[in-house]
């Protein structure tokens, strides 16, 4: 079993996270995304998309789970009271990756004050949604669409109470 080593990524994390990003995608949404977005991520700028947005001001950061040779398997990225991405590399999906960077981003947000916290989540991911109940996120009932390259995804709404309230 790998043991994990979670820290905050750095700017030379972006290839591995946009690395990641694509294949991830590529992967889960292949029948739910349109083929000429999902063939046209893999580019450049995806890369430097990430080196900016691991520079995000709090409260906003990116944790990434590295493995014991140093590679990067998992990233998540937080925000204000969001859990606004999380993805492993499809290779090492179920070997843990996944839920030590969502801790991780749980710890930060709470860190930072906050009691609650939401993410949106296709709604034909059903293996997300498996995950994020394991980890004690609860639909709330909201729903909305993300339009990519034409097509509508529906999306559900999650949340989980981050710490007691006082």
């Amino acid at each position: 079993m790998t043991t994990w080593r979670v820290r905050r990524a750095e700017t030379s994390d972006a290839a591995p996270i946009a690395r990641i990003q694509i294949a991830a995608w590529r992967s889960a949404y292949a029948d739910l995304v349109p083929a000429e977005f999902l063939s046209g991520m893999d580019t450049p700028e995806h890369v430097e998309v990430w080196r900016q947005r691991v520079l995000s001001p709090e409260p906003y950061a990116t944790f990434v789970a590295l493995d014991e040779q140093d590679v990067v398997a998992a990233y998540c990225t937080v925000g204000v009271a969001e859990l606004m991405a999380i993805y492993v590399d499809p290779a090492r999906q179920r070997g843990g990756a996944g839920r030590a960077v969502h801790d991780a981003g749980i710890d930060h947000l709470i860190q930072h004050g906050f009691e609650t916290a939401g993410l949106w989540v296709f709604t034909a991911n059903s293996g997300a949604r498996a995950f994020y109940a394991a980890c004690g996120w609860i639909p709330d009932g909201q729903t909305n669409d993300d339009e990519i390259a034409g097509a509508l995804i529906p999306k559900m709404r999650y949340v989980r109470q981050l710490r007691a309230a006082l």
